[in-house]
């Protein structure tokens, strides 16, 4: 087995090698060797020993160069020496093998900066549609061309920047933003897929808060550090420690007057007609596909605190008794509603079409058609009374 590997590294070794001399030669010509002889060494020359040593590096340098090829295209004094070091054959075709490798690695990467040099300063023309360095002027007016290929009044924002604004939103959330909460105390009730999938979804409420215009401040309560969901989420985003995200192990009691608590559940019975921006809305983070009914329920009676549900049935009847969403659905739906003040129609978009009546869909399309129809009589009135 250890012959075989060696065999292979030897084989990728000589590819290596000869893909290299592809690189550095021209069309297929041999890289030229210079004529060595014993008298361009005559300032290593102080005896006759040193001239026998000097011949019989130059023979063996002949040789290999004969056998694979793979000697340098000049020895220098410094390799003179070392390869004189060198007492037995084997030992100077290793050491000129090292300089060959070391020659053609730095061959090839000069043939790559010139060619590099070459595609940098080579003028494209506009026919061949590649961008041109500098600024571009009208020969007739003088002033600057935008178009493509041309000047352009964008530029590219490089990711440090981005990741800068995003940092000073979630700044100023911390301060000024609507505080948002997910209950992370369901994780006993779950098997590993169900929180797998729950930590999945709580990595896409991260980026949809990112890309908000007026983020929300993110509480993540009952977490416990040590356990399967906090080393997931920490595989799932390493930086996650300076998202300024709230991580607290503690209930939400701790942090938040019970009077501005409103926990979100499928099973309240009170729906939330009105979309208040001082509550302190609670989301569970529990997997909708093993949803247990009255579990969280119990769990905000036992707190003391208030109790609604997303109005789904006054305006989005769902096929099913199961009024179950995921955590980036609610997410979603609660930034809508907060940007469009309690515009529910709007905020269940979200919803899969899949999950709702037909009947509530084709009624969705009725009033859409009757106001693209008041808006055209509303466009004739006006172009009749002008």
């Amino acid at each position: 087995m250890s012959a075989l590997i060696s065999l292979f590294f030897r084989f990728f070794r000589r590819f290596k090698i000869d893909s290299q001399k592809a690189c550095t030669s021209n069309g297929g010509e041999r890289v030229f060797f210079n004529d060595l002889t014993v008298s361009k060494y005559k300032a290593l020359i102080k005896s006759e020993e040193d001239r026998r040593l000097v011949e019989s590096v130059l023979i063996d340098y002949e040789k290999v160069l004969q056998m694979t090829g793979e000697v340098t295209s000049t020895l220098t004094e410094n390799q003179m020496v070392k390869a004189m070091s060198c007492s037995t054959f084997k030992s100077r075709k290793r050491f000129f093998r090292l300089q060959f490798e070391k020659e053609i690695k730095e061959l090839s990467n000069e043939r790559r900066k010139e060619l590099r040099a070459l595609r940098l300063n080579k003028n494209y023309s506009a026919n061949t549609l590649q961008p041109s360095v500098g600024i571009k002027f009208d020969e007739k007016t003088g002033t600057p061309v935008y178009g493509l290929w041309k000047n352009s009044l964008f530029i590219r924002l490089p990711n440090k920047t981005l990741n800068a604004s995003f940092k000073f939103k979630f700044f100023n959330s911390t301060f000024f933003g609507q505080n948002l909460v997910f209950d992370l105390s369901y994780e006993h009730l779950m098997k590993e897929h169900e929180y797998k999938c729950i930590c999945l979804e709580l990595n896409q409420v991260y980026h949809i808060n990112k890309h908000l215009k007026n983020p929300y401040n993110l509480w993540f309560c009952n977490y416990k550090c040590g356990s399967s969901m906090h080393s997931l989420i920490k595989f799932l985003h390493p930086n996650i420690d300076e998202s300024f995200i709230n991580f607290h192990e503690d209930s939400y009691l701790k942090f938040f007057p019970k009077q501005n608590l409103v926990y979100l559940t499928p099973d309240a019975s009170t729906p939330l007609m009105t979309y208040d921006h001082d509550a302190v809305y609670i989301v569970g983070a529990f997997a909708d596909t093993v949803y247990q009914k009255g579990v969280s329920l119990s769990k905000a009676e036992k707190d003391g605190i208030k109790l609604a549900r997303l109005p789904i049935n006054e305006y989005c009847p769902l096929y099913g008794t199961k009024n179950v969403l995921t955590v980036p659905q609610m997410m979603l739906i609660l930034k809508t509603a907060k940007e469009t003040s309690s515009d529910w129609r709007e905020a269940f978009k979200y919803i899969p079409k899949r999950r709702i009546k037909k009947e509530e869909i084709n009624t969705r399309n009725y009033e859409t058609s009757e106001e693209g129809d008041d808006c055209e009589n509303s466009d004739l009135c006006n172009k009749a009374s002008v």
